[in-house]
C-alpha cells in the first residue's frame, strides 16, 4: 500500500449552512453496489448528509448532493445493502432513513436521551437495524413496526426493543456528569454491530469498562423492562495499563468470523466472534493513539486490512501480520476520526494507488508537501 497517494483532486471540504465557515466531517461510509461502491456518503458537524462520486476529480462540492438531515452532528451513518436508503444517528438523538432517489427523509426514529454515537444495520433485513448512544441505551428498531405522523408531516418510530445501562454498573444510581469535548461519560455505550454468524446477536461496547458484549435480539420486546440486562455473552478484558480504559469503534470482518474493537488504551482488538473470551489478537505500536471518544475504525473489503483513525494520521495494519508496524496515512493536520480520513481539520481525503505519482513525489520535496502520502 505504499503505492497510495492522496492529490489535492482527492481532498474535499464542506462549508456550513450559512456559507462562512468550513464543516468538519464526523462521518463516512462507502456504499456497497452501485458505481463501482465508490460513492462515499459524508455525514458533517452541521447535519449534512453529502454524496461524493470519489470516482470523478471535479466533484467538488458543488458537484455533490447534498441532503439536510439533521440539525446537529452526524456521528455515523450506513447504507442499506442496495444503496437506496441511508441511516444516518445524530447528536439530536434520532435515526433518521433517507431515500437515495429523492432524497427526502422516510422516517424519524426517536428513543434516544443521548447523542446516538454508532448505527448497525441486520444483514438480511433491511428494516431493522440498531443504535448504541450516550444515555447508555442500545436500541432496536424495525421501520415495519408502526408509526405516527407529526404535525409537520413527519413519519416517527419508537424502539422495536431497548437495552438500557448497557456498559453500566448495576449499581451506579447517580446519572455521570457530562464529560468534556473529546470523551464520552462512563455509561456511554459507544458502538453496536449485528453478527454475521447468527443476525439475532448484536454486540455493544462501551466508554469505560473495555468489554465487548453479546445480546440476543431475536424477539422484540424482550429488554424493555429490565434496567440493567443481563448479556448473552462477555469478552474478558485484561488491561494494559492500571486504569480502565473504554472501546470506541467496531467493525466486522467481511466474513464475519472477527471482530475488531479500537480501545482508548491506543490498541486493536481482534476477538473470535464465534466466542468472544479473550482477544486473539492486539494491533498498536508507530505511536498510534485513540486520541477521543470520534476515533472510528473499519476493516478493508478483502479483510486483509484493519485502520483507525487517532489523533493526526491514518493508520494501517495487516491481519495477518499484527506485530509489523502500521502503514501511516500522512496529509491531515489534525484528529482523523473516519475511513476515509475525515478530520477535525474540515477535510476527507480518499487515498488511490498510483506508483509513478508517489516516485515523483519521493523525489520532489516541493511536489510532496502537495500531497498525502503513506510510510511505513
Amino acid at each position: 500500500m505504499l503505492e497510495y497517494i492522496s492529490r489535492p483532486n482527492d481532498v474535499y471540504t464542506f462549508v456550513s449552512q450559512d456559507a462562512t465557515t468550513l464543516v468538519p466531517p464526523f462521518s463516512c461510509a462507502y456504499n456497497n453496489v452501485a458505481n463501482d461502491a465508490r460513492n462515499l456518503a459524508i455525514g458533517d458537524e452541521d447535519g449534512t448528509v453529502h454524496i461524493v462520486d470519489t470516482k470523478r476529480d471535479d466533484a467538488h462540492p458543488e458537484k455533490t448532493v447534498a441532503i439536510q438531515a439533521h440539525q446537529n452532528a452526524i456521528f455515523d451513518l450506513c447504507w442499506t445493502s442496495d444503496d437506496s436508503k441511508i441511516i444516518s444517528v445524530s447528536g439530536d438523538q434520532t435515526a433518521r432513513i433517507h431515500d437515495m432517489e429523492t432524497n427526502k427523509c422516510l422516517g424519524i426514529f426517536s428513543g434516544h436521551t443521548g447523542s446516538i454515537k454508532s448505527v448497525s444495520k441486520k444483514f438480511s433485513d433491511e428494516n431493522v437495524f440498531a443504535t448504541a448512544a450516550r444515555d447508555g441505551a442500545v436500541l432496536i428498531w424495525d421501520a415495519r413496526c408502526s408509526s405516527t405522523t407529526s404535525a409537520q408531516g413527519e413519519t416517527l418510530y419508537r424502539p422495536a426493543d431497548r437495552l438500557l445501562n448497557v456498559h453500566a454498573s448495576s449499581t451506579r444510581t447517580v446519572p455521570p456528569k457530562k464529560s468534556k469535548h473529546g470523551s464520552d461519560g462512563p455509561n456511554t455505550a459507544s458502538a453496536v454491530q449485528y453478527m454475521r454468524h447468527n443476525e439475532n446477536i448484536i454486540a455493544s461496547t462501551g466508554a469505560l469498562d473495555g468489554s465487548v458484549k453479546y445480546w440476543d435480539v431475536r424477539k422484540h420486546g424482550t429488554y424493555f423492562k429490565h434496567d440493567f440486562p443481563s448479556p448473552l455473552d462477555t469478552s474478558t478484558y485484561t488491561p494494559v495499563t492500571k486504569r480502565a480504559h473504554g472501546m470506541t469503534s467496531m467493525a466486522l470482518s467481511p466474513d464475519g468470523s472477527a471482530l475488531y474493537a479500537v480501545s482508548s488504551d491506543n490498541h486493536i482488538y481482534m476477538f473470535n466472534t464465534a466466542s468472544l473470551g479473550s482477544p486473539v489478537e492486539r494491533f498498536g505500536g508507530s505511536d498510534f493513539t485513540c486520541s477521543s471518544y470520534y476515533i472510528k475504525i473499519s476493516v478493508s473489503p478483502d479483510g486483509n486490512y484493519v485502520a483507525a483513525g487517532s489523533c493526526k494520521d491514518l493508520y494501517v495494519w495487516e491481519v495477518n501480520r499484527p506485530r509489523k508496524k502500521p502503514l501511516i496515512f500522512h496529509g491531515h493536520e489534525r484528529e482523523v476520526t473516519g475511513l476515509s480520513g475525515c478530520s477535525d481539520d474540515a477535510t476527507v481525503r480518499t487515498w488511490k494507488p498510483n506508483r509513478d505519482l508517489v516516485e515523483e513525489c519521493q523525489e520532489n520535496q516541493s511536489l510532496r508537501n502537495m500531497h498525502g502520502m503513506v510510510t511505513e
